[in-house]
């Protein structure tokens, strides 16, 4: 059995409002964490850093 290619798989499944939302809504926090973590580096914070100055852990600062 030869596993398929992300592209077939997205090909067979059905387009649907709700799968079009999952992948808005997960570009959107792509996006967003890109923006983070460049603007992060601009700044020279390290991930621990920046999770020290908003009060959470450094997993989850980007």
């Amino acid at each position: 059995m030869t596993r398929k290619t992300w592209d077939e798989v997205k090909r067979e499944r059905a387009d649907s409002p709700g799968r079009r939302r999952g992948y808005e809504r997960a570009g959107r926090t792509i996006r967003l964490a890109m923006e983070i973590h460049e603007l992060r580096e601009k700044r020279g914070l390290s991930q621990r850093e920046l999770a020290e100055r908003l009060g959470t852990t450094q997993r989850l600062s980007g």
